[in-house]
């Protein structure tokens, strides 16, 4: 859907936010409405982040995501199993923001 997005972008017939629908993770959306699009974060928002820790990535992605089905739901997954490493690495610039 991403190279669909991208194609259809550059010949004109997305916009830019058409393509950042098939870029962003529905959590960044929801930060990016709820914080990052209000004015005085300080006094309006909370925010909680959570990161999770030893979770075995080999026993989530072997065998198309089969052997690790309760790791699978920490992570963003493409439609065959794998995990969406593009949006692992999103997530992990929002974050940082």
């Amino acid at each position: 859907m991403r190279e669909t997005a991208d194609i259809l972008f550059r010949t004109d017939q997305f916009t830019m936010e058409d393509r950042q629908n098939y870029f962003v993770s529905v959590v960044e959306r929801e930060v990016q409405a709820g914080l990052l699009g209000v004015a005085d974060t300080k006094t309006a928002c909370v925010a909680l982040v959570r990161e999770i820790r030893n979770v075995n990535m080999h026993e989530a992605t072997a065998n198309g995501g089969k052997e690790g089905k309760k790791s699978m739901h920490y992570f963003d997954t493409k439609e065959n199993g794998e995990v969406d490493k593009d949006a692992a690495k999103m997530i992990t610039e929002l974050r940082l923001e």
